[in-house]
């Protein structure tokens, strides 16, 4: 009977310790991934990107910058935003800032003061234009970064913003491009999200080649009153390059016009190819190819092509060594016409063109 009694007093003693290890596991707390516990190293971990922490020092006010807010949220938002981050300096060293650093659209207005005294207090300003903004949550960062003797410290601020306005356009900014002499035209949408339809009453354009008119009025309340828009841009008066534009629309009932940006390319309708001819040494003549980039393509008529020294002459191709809508000139240099010496060192050639369309290419020549 001895052996029985010897197996049951064991298995009481481990069904004991079994219990008491099960209830010490329910006494002691565990960390979960992600929490916050003081004292453990994944809090230390988790911590580590949260805003208002000094970049390169663990310091916040004691070594550095002590902002009030380092990071704020402003809520449901419309039109420009101000805000300002007010810190002290609780260092017993004078503290100088070396830059303060923002987004594209986020532009400081009021820049810190460069040295700031001990226990000194000063503020950083931004404003935000959210009329350009999509609707929506929108995060803008600002970093600064300032020294204290041979240290260097950082912090960065953030601002939340809900922008919510009562309308906006899509796309936020108009783009066209147009051959020289062509117009262009393109579509934007008005969206009004206020629960009442409001009319359009007035549509103002910046330059007189610009005009805009709707094209579509709403009918039903599909996420916001959605009126079509659509402007033309006439380049008559416009030479080739880059030109910009703004048009401003006021619905009925807003506090002030909506603004839609424009950005408007103009282009030369005949190409030249090379856009730079090079003259001299192992080469003598180069082939110039005209090509009429708008489709279909039209045949091309040169007025005249000329040089500024006699030096250098152009003479047309003949028409079965060019496809439809291009044209081809040979432009040749003669150095036994003048001496080396004399020649420039680079030389213009002026193409007139009487069709497609009466236009003047320039061709810089550089001579070897």
């Amino acid at each position: 009977m001895r052996r029985p009694l010897l197996l049951c007093t064991a298995g009481s003693v481990f069904f004991v310790l079994t219990i008491a290890a099960i209830h010490h596991m329910r006494a002691t707390p565990v960390a979960e991934f992600g929490s916050s516990q003081p004292g453990t190293d994944d809090n230390k971990f988790h911590n580590r990107g949260t805003v208002g922490n000094e970049v390169g020092s663990n310091a916040d006010g004691a070594d550095g910058l002590q902002f009030d807010q380092p990071l704020v949220d402003r809520g449901n938002c419309k039109g420009r935003v101000e805000h300002q981050f007010h810190f002290v300096n609780r260092t017993g060293d004078p503290i100088t800032i070396e830059s303060v650093r923002a987004g594209c659209v986020c532009t400081i207005i009021k820049p810190p003061t460069m040295t700031i005294p001990q226990n000194g207090r000063d503020a950083i300003g931004v404003q935000i234009d959210l009329t350009l903004q999509s609707r929506g949550f929108h995060r803008y960062v600002v970093e600064v970064t300032y020294s204290s003797g041979s240290r260097t410290m950082g912090k960065r601020l953030e601002l939340h913003l809900q922008n919510d306005p009562e309308a906006f356009f899509a796309p936020q900014e108009l783009t066209l491009t147009s051959l020289r002499g062509e117009p262009a035209e393109g579509l934007v949408t008005l969206t009004d999200f206020r629960s009442q339809r409001a009319s359009i009453e007035h549509i103002d354009c910046s330059t007189p080649w610009l005009t805009v008119e709707c094209v579509q009025q709403p009918q039903i309340y599909q996420a916001g009153w959605r009126y079509v828009l659509r402007a033309r841009c006439d380049p008559t008066p416009l030479p080739v390059g880059h030109h910009t534009a703004q048009v401003s629309v006021l619905l009925a009932g807003a506090d002030r016009p909506l603004t839609l940006p424009l950005s408007y390319r103009v282009t030369e309708r005949v190409s030249c190819s090379p856009r730079v001819l090079v003259l001299g040494g192992a080469t003598e003549s180069v082939v110039v190819t005209l090509t009429d980039r708008k489709v279909p393509a039209e045949e091309i008529v040169i007025e005249s092509a000329v040089t500024n020294v006699s030096n250098v002459t152009c003479e047309p191709l003949k028409a079965e060594q060019r496809a439809p809508g291009s044209r081809q000139l040979r432009v040749s240099l003669n150095r036994q016409m003048s001496p080396r010496d004399s020649l420039p060192s680079s030389v213009t050639l002026t193409i007139t063109l009487r069709q497609p369309c009466h236009e003047q290419l320039s061709v810089p020549i550089l001579l070897r």
